[in-house]
This record gives C-alpha cells, sequence and structure tokens, in this order.
C-alpha cells in the first residue's frame, strides 16, 4: 500500500447499531411533532439488543458505549415525555368534542 492510498475506516457493527437506535429515536420524534402514528417495538427491541451486547462485553470495551448510553438515557426519557405530552392533548381534545356533541343534543 502507498502512501497515497485512501484507508476507510468502518464503524463496528455495535457502534452502527447504536447510530441506528439513536436515528429511531429522532424519527420518532420527528413522526410526534407530525401527528403521525408511531410504532415504538422497532425501536424498543433495537434498544433492549444493543443493552443486551454491550452488557456482555467485557467492562472495558463496554465503557466506550457509556457516554452514548447515558444520551440515549435522556433521550428516551425526553421522548416519553413527548408522549404523555401528546396524549394529554389528544384527551383534552377528545373530551372537549365530547362535551361539544352532547351539548349539541340538548339544542
Amino acid at each position: 500500500m502507498s502512501q497515497d492510498d485512501v484507508v476507510i475506516s468502518l464503524p463496528d457493527p455495535l457502534e452502527r447499531d447504536a447510530c441506528l437506535a439513536a436515528d429511531l429515536v429522532n424519527a420518532a420524534r420527528r413522526l410526534l411533532a407530525e401527528g403521525r402514528f408511531l410504532d415504538l417495538g422497532a425501536l424498543e427491541s433495537r434498544i433492549s439488543d444493543l443493552c443486551g451486547r454491550i452488557a456482555g462485553m467485557p467492562k472495558e470495551e463496554g465503557r466506550r458505549f457509556s457516554e452514548f448510553l447515558q444520551e440515549m438515557n435522556a433521550e428516551l426519557i425526553s421522548l416519553s415525555q413527548e408522549i404523555e405530552a401528546r396524549c394529554n392533548v389528544l384527551a383534552i381534545e377528545r373530551t372537549a368534542g365530547a362535551s361539544t356533541s352532547a351539548y349539541r343534543r340538548l339544542d
């Protein structure tokens, strides 16, 4: 190999999967903001698999994911709060709509 050859360093599969998990969280937030349907099954299984694989690593090797896991935890808590807020808004809208239609029936 000469000095002019380019060496491409690809992330290991676990790093790639960590990036994909982060992308799924971002996609879920985007869908929620757009008021679209969320299927969190893929996110749950990917996070579970990722955490299991990291937990199975030797301690020193797994430490390199510590910051990522802390950030991912914060993102998941934030997503959970956003989902809860959206559910509250929908419940209020549903209740307001039911009240309005009940009053219309009395007229």
